[in-house]
């Protein structure tokens, strides 16, 4: 018998591909699933869709299940898509080795208007390399194309972008001023979570489903992008094949995907960078919005 699981998702950032590799190389099948996946036009959408049980799993940012935890809304993250966040910063002049230091003083756009993630991850970013983040003038509440149209229009000293339009930046003569997904370091950037009532009800499909994520993981790591991303291309419109296969290729290299387990240290560190960024008053314990099988222990 085949069971369904429904995924609202926050994006379809190149970082969700090991979902589409699942669904196309026949992993979700062997496991006796058909998936189906919607964007919301806008991304508060999946949380109501959640609650209601007309969609089964949330796929976007876990400080949202952070903040609501015990506040109306008590969610369950049942497992990791993304283990980095592949985002760059351009800049239009050359700034000094140590960019992060080389944005004080300058004005950052930082687009907003999907969630607090990015401005919540540079911030702490700065804060770990020994920059101040108030020292530089950060603008956000935007649209990643809002932000994008308007740093293209010259609006802003830097941008904080997803790496390939960072790289079509790079290609018109700005500055990689720092590459977050090399460098940024482990964070459980995308995971999946649900309500109590709907892991109950399909916590054997999730475990499932969790399981096709890893072999298609797997499968993506042992092979080079060029193995499957044409056939993953066609859900990508808006990059090209190539552009999709380079950037793929760079996500295997700085461990984008390593299970959909979340691991003890990069989420105390992104718990902190929540708590930075004044979403919680303190880190939020793993057993209390970890599923058991999502967490390494």
């Amino acid at each position: 018998m085949t069971d369904t699981i429904r995924v609202t998702a926050t994006g379809r950032a190149p970082g969700y591909m090991p979902e589409f590799v699942a669904r196309e190389f026949g992993y979700f099948e062997a496991e006796n699933l058909d998936v189906e996946t919607v964007v919301p036009h806008d991304w508060e959408a999946v949380l109501p869709g959640i609650e209601s049980g007309d969609w089964d799993l949330a796929l976007g940012g876990i400080w949202v299940p952070s903040m609501f935890l015990g506040k109306g809304k008590d969610f369950v993250v049942t497992g990791q898509l993304c283990h980095r966040a592949g985002f760059c910063v351009v800049s239009r002049e050359p700034l000094s080795d140590a960019w992060e230091r080389g944005l004080a003083g300058r004005s950052v756009l930082v687009p907003g208007r999907g969630g607090a993630s990015l401005t919540m991850f540079l911030e702490m970013y700065l804060k770990e390399q020994g920059a101040e983040p108030g020292d530089s003038r950060i603008a956000h509440d935007l649209t990643g194309a809002m932000m994008t149209e308007l740093y293209a229009g010259g609006v802003g000293d830097a941008l904080m972008t997803e790496r390939i339009h960072a790289l079509r930046f790079h290609a018109q003569g700005h500055h990689l001023a720092g590459d977050l997904l090399t460098d940024g370091g482990d964070i459980p950037w995308s995971v999946y979570y649900t309500t109590p009532r709907t892991l109950l009800a399909k916590e054997s499909a999730i475990r499932r489903f969790n399981h096709a994520l890893n072999q298609a993981m797997t499968f993506m790591n042992e092979n080079p992008a060029s193995v499957y991303v044409p056939q993953i291309a066609p859900w990508y419109p808006a990059f090209s094949a190539e552009e999709l296969t380079s950037h793929t290729e760079a996500m295997r290299r700085a461990g984008m995907w390593n299970g959909t387990q979340l691991t003890r240290s990069s989420y105390l560190r992104w718990q902190l960078g929540i708590v930075q960024g004044g979403l919680l008053e303190r880190p939020v314990q793993p057993e209390k919005l970890i599923a058991s099988f999502a967490w390494e222990g």
